[in-house]
C-alpha cells in the first residue's frame, strides 16, 4: 500500500499543475501506458512502479510485439516507450510495472489514433473533480498498463494462471479482468480519485464508479445478473 500512497502524492502535484485534468492518451499511437511517461517527472523512482507482491517476472509473458501482459504476481512489460521515443522524447528505456490506470479517468483526445480513445467519449471522467471520488478507481493492481472496465465484463471462470498463455490475451478484451486478480488475498489495492487507498475485495469491484455511465448505486452482480453463471467459484471462496 505504501507505493499507492506515493502515487497519491505524485498525482496530487500533477493535478494541481493541470487543473485537475488527467491529460493522457493524447500522443498519436501511444497506448494506455502513456500515463507512466506523463507521470515520470513526478515519481522518477521506478521502484514505485512495482507492487511488492508482483515482482517475479513471468516465465512466459504474452501479448503483442511491444507489450507483454503480467500476471497475478508478476509485472507487465512494455517496449512501446522505446518505439515511440522519437515522438515522445522518452529516454528511459522499456518499462516494467504492476499497476495500471483506470483509463476512464483520462481527459483523452478522441482524434488520436489509438482505438481506445474513440470509445464513448462521454464516459470519461477526464479528471478527479467528481462526486463520490472515493468510489472512483485511479491507479490499482493490474496485469497491464490500464483498462476500460464495463458492467457487462464477465469475470474469468478460473484464476488467470490456469489458462494457457496463448489463450489469455482474448480474455482481456473484457478489460475488468485486467484488474480482477487475487493479488492480495481475494482483493486488490486501489488508489482512488480522492487520494485515499484501500484493499478492495474482488466482489466489490463492480460496485465502484469506473466511468460516468456506471449504474448509480450499483451493488454489483447478483447470481444471474448480469452474469448467467453467477460468480466463479474461485471468487466465492
Amino acid at each position: 500500500m505504501a507505493n499507492l500512497h506515493q502515487w497519491a502524492l505524485c498525482f496530487e502535484i500533477y493535478l494541481l499543475e493541470n487543473h485537475a485534468f488527467i491529460k493522457m492518451g493524447r500522443r498519436t499511437g501511444m497506448n494506455m501506458s502513456e500515463w507512466i511517461r506523463v507521470m515520470y517527472p513526478y515519481y522518477k523512482d521506478r521502484g514505485i512502479l512495482i507492487c511488492p507482491m508482483a515482482k517475479k517476472l513471468a516465465g512466459r509473458q504474452f501479448g503483442g510485439a511491444y507489450d507483454k501482459y503480467g500476471g497475478t504476481f508478476s509485472p507487465w512489460h512494455s517496449e512501446v516507450f522505446v518505439e515511440w521515443a522519437p515522438l515522445t522524447g522518452w529516454t528511459h528505456g522499456p518499462v516494467t510495472a504492476s499497476y495500471g490506470i483506470n483509463a476512464w479517468t483520462c481527459d483523452v483526445d478522441p482524434k488520436g489514433n489509438a482505438s481506445w480513445l474513440k470509445l464513448n467519449n462521454n464516459w470519461y471522467w477526464k479528471g478527479i473533480n467528481v462526486k463520490r471520488a472515493n468510489k472512483v478507481p485511479l491507479v490499482l493492481d493490474c496485469i497491464f498498463s490500464g483498462g476500460l472496465p464495463r458492467v457487462a465484463n464477465i469475470p474469468l471462470q478460473f484464476p488467470l494462471e490456469q489458462y494457457p498463455p496463448l489463450l489469455r490475451p482474448p480474455l482481456f478484451q473484457a478489460q475488468m479482468n485486467r484488474f480482477f486478480i487475487a493479488r492480495h488475498g481475494h482483493g486488490v489495492n486501489i488508489l482512488f480519485a480522492d487520494s485515499s487507498s484501500r484493499k478492495t475485495p474482488l466482489k466489490d469491484m463492480y460496485t465502484l464508479r469506473w466511468h460516468r455511465r456506471w449504474p448509480k448505486n450499483y451493488l454489483g452482480p447478483i447470481d444471474g445478473e448480469p452474469f448467467p453463471v453467477g460468480w466463479p467459484s474461485w471468487v466465492k471462496k
